[in-house]
């Protein structure tokens, strides 16, 4: 997968789009289908099925409100890509439209901090696409780029004693591509987890302290 890894962005070829706009659809999956052909807009690398080639691409399609946020899944191989790339980095996403104040003083603090994180879940989508994703009730969901566990560890901690009112999630990311919810990596790091879910490209799995440092 050319080094792809679970939520990367990937932008697919026209033609791409053609074959898999001329499927055979439900009608409000084909209007999604015809919509992100037409707007060029990419889809989420998701978790990779296990056993299959490894030039074929799983990926992930979430629908704004419009469609009542309906999920699609989608195949590519990687002569269908166009391109690859990221979500927007938090200090971007506040710089570009309008968002709540809540979302604007998460990002100052995270500054504050000398933190940088990248925004996926509704608020990332919803600066894709243009289109209404967030609801009053969406968490923050944030993507944190650690270069080790210990590392990771302590901006949980930073992250814990944060409390402006806002819900944030979101996940550490290691250099291989292994992520884990932080908020689950700082329970195991104060002993109230012995173990966590780690998230790959293809697999989830339970693993105690040692195994995430071999993430």
């Amino acid at each position: 997968m050319f080094g792809l890894q679970r939520n990367h962005l990937v932008w697919l070829q026209p033609d791409a789009w053609q074959g898999i706009v001329a499927r055979a659809w439900d009608d409000e999956a084909a209007g999604i289908l015809k919509h992100w052909a037409e707007q060029q807009l990419p889809l989420v690398v998701a978790r990779q099925r296990e056993g299959t080639d490894p030039a074929h691409i799983s990926l992930g399609l979430p629908a704004p409100l419009q469609w009542g946020r309906r999920k699609l899944a989608l195949e590519a191989t990687e002569n269908d890509v166009l391109r690859t790339g990221n979500f927007p980095w938090l200090h971007e996403l506040v710089q570009q439209g309008t968002w709540s104040e809540g979302v604007r003083a998460r990002a100052r603090t995270l500054k504050a901090l000398g933190l940088s994180a990248r925004v996926y879940g509704s608020h990332g989508w919803q600066h894709i696409t243009g289109m209404l994703c967030v609801r009053a009730a969406s968490d923050l969901d944030l993507c944190f780029e650690a270069p080790d566990l210990n590392t990771a560890m302590a901006l949980c901690k930073v992250l814990a004693e944060l409390d402006d009112g806002m819900p944030l999630d979101g996940e550490m990311v290691f250099p291989q591509g292994g992520s884990v919810a932080w908020r689950e990596l700082h329970q195991l790091a104060i002993g109230q987890a012995r173990q966590v879910l780690a998230r790959n490209h293809q697999n989830v799995r339970l693993v105690d302290i040692h195994g995430l440092r071999s993430l």
